[in-house]
Protein backbone atom coordinates (compact mmCIF):
# COMPACT_ATOMS: atom_id res chain seq x y z
CA UNK A 1 0.00 0.00 0.00
CA UNK A 2 1.39 3.69 -1.12
CA UNK A 3 2.07 5.58 2.10
CA UNK A 4 0.89 8.81 0.07
CA UNK A 5 -2.63 7.27 -0.94
CA UNK A 6 -4.21 7.64 2.61
CA UNK A 7 -7.69 8.00 4.19
CA UNK A 8 -6.39 11.10 5.11
CA UNK A 9 -4.72 11.46 1.77
CA UNK A 10 -6.86 10.02 -0.95
CA UNK A 11 -5.12 11.21 -4.23
CA UNK A 12 -8.42 12.05 -7.22
CA UNK A 13 -9.35 9.30 -8.96
CA UNK A 14 -7.44 6.79 -6.42
CA UNK A 15 -9.07 4.13 -4.06
CA UNK A 16 -9.26 4.59 -0.29
CA UNK A 17 -6.90 2.24 1.27
CA UNK A 18 -7.60 0.74 4.37
CA UNK A 19 -6.60 -2.29 6.66
CA UNK A 20 -8.43 -4.61 8.59
CA UNK A 21 -6.50 -7.13 9.67
CA UNK A 22 -5.68 -7.37 13.32
CA UNK A 23 -2.07 -6.30 13.07
CA UNK A 24 -2.32 -4.05 10.10
CA UNK A 25 -2.68 -0.15 10.69
CA UNK A 26 -0.70 -0.60 14.24
CA UNK A 27 -3.92 -2.79 15.90
CA UNK A 28 -6.28 0.46 14.79
CA UNK A 29 -9.77 -0.52 15.47
CA UNK A 30 -11.45 -1.85 12.42
CA UNK A 31 -14.11 0.02 12.87
CA UNK A 32 -12.28 2.88 13.06
CA UNK A 33 -10.82 2.28 9.90
CA UNK A 34 -14.21 2.15 8.56
CA UNK A 35 -15.05 5.58 9.82
CA UNK A 36 -12.03 7.60 8.63
CA UNK A 37 -12.53 5.88 5.31
CA UNK A 38 -15.69 6.95 4.91
CA UNK A 39 -14.92 10.83 5.90
CA UNK A 40 -11.82 10.86 3.41
CA UNK A 41 -13.05 12.83 0.26
CA UNK A 42 -13.51 11.28 -3.33
CA UNK A 43 -14.87 12.96 -6.05
CA UNK A 44 -18.99 13.47 -6.69
CA UNK A 45 -20.16 9.56 -7.79
CA UNK A 46 -17.06 7.81 -7.48
CA UNK A 47 -16.92 5.95 -4.13
CA UNK A 48 -13.71 3.17 -4.52
CA UNK A 49 -11.99 1.46 -1.59
CA UNK A 50 -9.26 -1.04 -1.13
CA UNK A 51 -9.19 -3.18 1.76
CA UNK A 52 -6.77 -6.08 3.27
CA UNK A 53 -8.54 -7.95 5.30
CA UNK A 54 -7.53 -11.60 6.72
CA UNK A 55 -9.76 -14.01 4.88
CA UNK A 56 -10.95 -15.72 7.83
CA UNK A 57 -12.40 -13.07 8.78
CA UNK A 58 -14.38 -11.72 5.82
CA UNK A 59 -17.74 -12.96 7.39
CA UNK A 60 -16.95 -11.51 10.97
CA UNK A 61 -16.33 -8.10 9.06
CA UNK A 62 -19.62 -8.14 7.33
CA UNK A 63 -21.03 -5.20 8.67
CA UNK A 64 -18.02 -3.43 7.77
CA UNK A 65 -18.31 -4.09 4.69
CA UNK A 66 -21.72 -3.22 4.67
CA UNK A 67 -20.96 0.50 5.73
CA UNK A 68 -18.48 1.63 3.07
CA UNK A 69 -21.76 1.23 0.77
CA UNK A 70 -24.10 2.74 3.23
CA UNK A 71 -23.68 6.02 1.91
CA UNK A 72 -24.72 5.17 -1.31
CA UNK A 73 -22.95 3.04 -4.22
CA UNK A 74 -19.42 2.15 -3.59
CA UNK A 75 -17.04 -0.11 -5.46
CA UNK A 76 -15.00 -2.53 -2.75
CA UNK A 77 -11.93 -4.94 -3.81
CA UNK A 78 -10.69 -6.28 -0.93
CA UNK A 79 -7.24 -8.65 -1.24
CA UNK A 80 -7.68 -11.09 1.65
CA UNK A 81 -4.89 -12.46 2.61
CA UNK A 82 -4.52 -16.07 4.78
CA UNK A 83 -2.47 -18.98 5.13
CA UNK A 84 -1.71 -21.38 2.46
CA UNK A 85 -3.96 -24.10 3.53
CA UNK A 86 -6.85 -22.01 3.27
CA UNK A 87 -8.71 -23.46 0.26
CA UNK A 88 -12.03 -22.31 0.80
CA UNK A 89 -13.26 -18.73 0.71
CA UNK A 90 -16.41 -17.53 2.60
CA UNK A 91 -17.76 -13.84 1.71
CA UNK A 92 -19.89 -11.82 2.83
CA UNK A 93 -23.21 -10.67 0.10
CA UNK A 94 -21.55 -7.18 0.38
CA UNK A 95 -18.46 -8.53 -1.15
CA UNK A 96 -20.12 -10.09 -4.34
CA UNK A 97 -20.28 -8.64 -8.21
CA UNK A 98 -20.96 -6.28 -9.23
CA UNK A 99 -20.07 -3.59 -7.33
CA UNK A 100 -17.22 -5.52 -5.20
CA UNK A 101 -14.85 -8.36 -5.63
CA UNK A 102 -12.39 -10.36 -3.57
CA UNK A 103 -8.83 -11.18 -4.28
Amino acid sequence: MSPRVLPERPLPGHAVCLDLRADGDGGRDPGAAVRAALDAPQPAGHRRFLVVDEADRLVAHQLLYERLSSYGPAHVVCLAVGTEDGRTLSRTLALRPPAAGVL
